[in-house]
């Protein structure tokens, strides 16, 4: 059930699912308003979330980013409105048509799958094809895209290495005679990872006694290095967040954007108290406000009027003479520069930021990564790999397909996948977003790819470049993943960046302008017939009011009685006339990092009133509850499913089964050793108006009220999608999309390299040797097996008991509750898109812009 994202109208299929959809009525015009625009000149504008500003599609971590990558991308291949994997001339995709063979042990075709032969995949790709800057798309486009989804050093949400194909495991491995069932080194990688933060830890504890030697002070620079990104990556999300915010309704006395800064970079702190209960909780003013040492200190704001003098002497001016930019931009500097030094220029600071900030599980996974890159580079011979293919990966040129000559006529390039046994998944695996080799990879790497194509065109040599260094974190890093990649996506999709860097993305505007080579993504594609196309960032309450001033054509606000209210007052104008289950659902995420123990966790679950969510929220009318954590639109939800924690509000029954745990009150908080009850509950996003958000709030008061003994703390976070990508959040409220397949490898499985493994500690848990962790390590064992046998047979009936197995199992191991489904709502200006432009029957596999080229105007 990869919980994919599809993120945007071209689908990123290798990442996502489908944009949600509803339909609508009759053609446009309202009571006759149209209003005409000149689709050259005037551009349509859509609401989107706030963006992380990481739109590689190879690497992006947040929906909202994959959305804005997959505007200009498109996929080998894409689904149809049924679900169903589709191909085609009038479909940009990659591939004009597929076919699956199936051969038994010994090499014969048979009509069906067998789980000791081999599943054959071919696809027919397309001749003509180009990119948006005019190169043409080819082969080893695909080829390049496959062999980076497939490296040991990518860490992505594709899960492509989890098929078997063959030959697979003995690339991977450098390793001619590993099989195709032979696991990954990546623990021993980790292993030596892990040594070296220890090591940073150990060295920084106790500086008087322990000398640092060449190696930790080489990774403590690197740890510098890091963290001054992530304290700025902190100031843009708490500047956006700020600037969103009904300040009436802040839940703190701030009115500058430094000190949410300040408070979010633990610079300044929350007064506490203690309340009826004895418990000690985080101080309130009359105003229910919280209360800050801010309020106590004058000092913090006098630093910042000296800085701000310092910047103007450095610009030769008057302070009085500064732009409201320039203050600012003499703020900013100034408090990251305050952020980074009360951290990282003192021994125990560094201990915290490798032990607490997400700079150290980011630093865990670059150790890993260079461990990797030098234990692979040990096994090249002659700069050679030892295993330089995937022998299961093969192309081939032809005029013909599956046994038929193709239409066309002409020689076509045939990709070729050959996968040991079944596996019901992998047409989906294949369904990846097809990246330009020339500009994700560099000048040096390319050339040789394609010096491989034109000798295999001419003579059948074989490929053996790809456009990748195969297992180097260095290219991983500075290369595919650089900056200027990060920040403009390049791809073959109907629409391409607008401009470079912030002309593309200025913060609070993306930008793109018509792709004129998408027409030759196949004979029934055209051009954009509107030129320009904008995402106005927008947050979820503001959605509404965007489309009423007329801000944004399009926008999805939330599905709830209170929004279709309003909207009916614009009938005239707003189209909202469809709405049906989306395919995804509402969870609440429990971190064992941060609650170890899983009794907690599931205390905490049985506190959890998902029913909250619908009456106050939603109403039964726009959603429903959720039982296990998958969507009620896939074929393998168990409807059968009950309610799993029953939640309860008897506070004597939670307070037995915190004492049974092992947890007494100690200063009026629930201890066990070092660990106390006090956890922060995160709402995604930078806006209360949450469906999670009422059911946190009565969570925390029953925790901290009735039950006793409990702090926590709820609050929004702009940043919660980033943290999540790191593992840095306790208790979270988010929602996930579902993918077309009910697979669960990317989200549950032990071997998946996703960061979404992080969410739930995966590799805190699996490496543990305290014994902590015991019963969490048999639980996802016994997952990741339930989670293979479903991936070996193509019978729904089986599969079906088997995900039922593992939906309990999750839920056993108490770190995701689901909590709803929603419906999906899609809103747009009738007055100004012509209805007859958009999807006819959309659903959740196909939005109303699914095929944003056809959208047109009155014109």
């Amino acid at each position: 059930m990869n919980k994919f994202i599809k993120c945007g109208v071209a689908a990123l299929l290798g990442a996502g699912l489908i944009l949600p959809a509803v339909g609508c009525g009759s053609e446009g015009g309202g009571n006759g308003n149209v209003v005409k625009r000149n689709p050259e000149t005037q551009a349509f504008v859509m609401s989107l979330g706030a963006v992380d500003g990481n739109f590689n599609p190879f690497f992006y971590t947040a929906l909202n980013d994959g959305t804005v990558a997959s505007m200009t991308q498109v996929s080998l291949l894409s689904s149809d409105s049924n679900g169903n994997p589709q191909v085609g001339e009038n479909v940009p995709t990659v591939a004009s048509q597929y076919a699956t063979t199936y051969y038994d042990k010994s090499g014969n075709k048979i009509n069906q799958g067998s789980k000791e032969g081999v599943t054959e995949y071919a696809f027919l790709i397309k001749n003509g094809m180009k990119f948006s800057d005019g190169t043409a798309l080819t082969v080893m486009d695909v080829l390049f895209n496959l062999y980076v989804n497939l490296d040991i050093q990518y860490t992505g949400s594709s899960t492509i290495y989890s098929t078997k194909i063959q030959g697979l495991q003995a690339y991977r491995n450098q390793d001619e005679t590993a099989d195709d069932n032979t696991g990954s080194a990546d623990s021993t990688f980790y292993a030596q990872a892990q040594q070296r933060i220890t090591n940073i830890i150990t060295s920084h504890s106790s500086p008087a006694t322990t000398s640092k030697t060449e190696q930790v002070l080489a990774d403590v620079a690197t740890i510098k290095t890091m963290f001054k990104e992530e304290v700025t990556s902190d100031w843009t999300a708490v500047e956006q967040s700020f600037g969103s915010r009904d300040i009436a309704n802040y839940e703190y006395s701030f009115t500058e954007v430094w000190q949410a800064y300040y408070l979010s970079e633990g610079l300044i702190s929350i007064q506490t108290e203690t309340n009826a209960n004895g418990a000690t909780v985080e101080k309130k003013d009359e105003n229910g406000k919280y209360v800050t040492n801010l309020n106590d200190e004058p000092l913090y704001a006098q630093e910042i009027e000296t800085a701000v003098a310092e910047y103007a002497k450095t610009i030769d001016k008057d302070v009085d003479a500064l732009t409201e930019q320039e203050r600012n931009t003499a703020i900013k500097e100034f408090a990251i520069n305050n952020a980074y030094d009360s951290k990282a220029n003192t021994d125990g600071g560094i201990v915290e930021i490798v032990s607490y900030w997400a700079t150290g599980s980011n630093a865990l996974e670059r150790f890993a990564n260079e461990a990797k890159s030098e234990f692979y580079a040990s096994k090249k011979e002659n700069g050679q790999l030892v295993v330089e293919t995937v022998s299961g990966i093969t192309v081939e040129r032809s005029n013909t397909f599956n046994g038929k000559a193709i239409p066309d006529g002409q020689t076509h390039d045939i990709l070729k996948i050959r996968v040991n046994g079944i596996d019901p998944k992998a047409i989906w695996n294949f369904a990846f977003v097809v990246t330009p080799m020339h500009y994700y990879s560099d000048a040096s790497h390319t050339q040789a790819a394609m010096a491989d194509y034109e000798a295999f065109k001419t003579n059948g040599t074989p490929i053996t470049h790809f456009g990748v260094e195969f297992g180097d974190f260095d290219f991983f890093q500075n290369v595919l993943a650089a900056d200027s990649k990060n920040m403009n996506p390049v791809g073959a999709g109907a629409y391409k960046t607008k401009g470079r860097n912030n002309d593309f993305y200025d913060g609070s505007l993306v930008r793109y302008e018509r792709n004129t080579y998408f027409e030759s993504m196949g004979s029934g594609i055209n051009n954009a017939k509107i030129k320009y196309v904008n995402y106005k960032i927008t947050s979820d309450d503001k959605v509404i009011s965007s489309l009423i001033a007329g801000d944004i054509d399009y926008g999805t606000p939330n599905a709830t009685a209170d929004n279709h209210s309003l909207l009916s007052q614009y009938a005239g104008t707003l189209d909202s006339s469809t709405l049906y289950n989306t395919n995804g659902y509402g969870y609440v995420g429990i971190n064992p990092k941060s609650v170890p123990d899983i009794d907690i966790r599931r205390v905490i679950m049985r506190c959890l009133n998902s029913a909250k969510i619908i009456s106050s929220y939603y109403t039964a009318q726009y959603a429903t509850t959720v039982a296990r954590p998958m969507s009620l639109e896939s074929w393998a939800y168990p409807t059968s499913a009950t309610e799993y924690y029953a939640y309860t509000t008897d506070a004597q029954t939670i307070r037995d089964l915190i004492e049974d745990a092992g947890y007494t009150k100690k200063n009026g908080i629930y201890t066990n050793g070092n660990k106390k009850l006090k956890f922060t509950f995160t709402i995604a996003g930078e806006t209360t108006d949450h469906p999670a958000y009422q059911m946190f709030k009565d969570t925390e008061r029953f925790l901290e009220n009735e039950v006793g003994g409990w702090d926590i703390t709820v609050q929004t976070d702009i940043q919660a999608l980033k943290k999540l990508a790191t593992g840095n959040l306790e208790v979270w409220a988010a929602a996930w999309s579902s993918s077309i397949d009910p697979d669960m490898y990317q989200v549950y499985h032990k071997d998946s390299k996703a960061s979404s493994v992080k969410n739930w500690n995966y590799s805190g848990i699996l490496n543990d040797t305290t014994g902590q962790f015991n019963e969490e390590k048999l639980i996802i064992n016994e997952l990741s097996e339930i989670i293979d046998l479903a991936r070996e047979t193509e019978n729904q009936t089986e599969r079906k008991t088997y995900y039922a197995q593992a939906l309990d199992l999750i839920m056993d191991l108490a770190v995701e509750f689901p909590t709803y489904q929603r419906k999906d709502n899609e809103v747009f200006n009738k007055n100004v898109i012509k209805r007859s432009s958009l999807t006819a029957k959309p659903n959740c596999y196909k939005s109303l812009i699914d095929r944003i080229w056809e959208v047109e105007y009155y014109s």
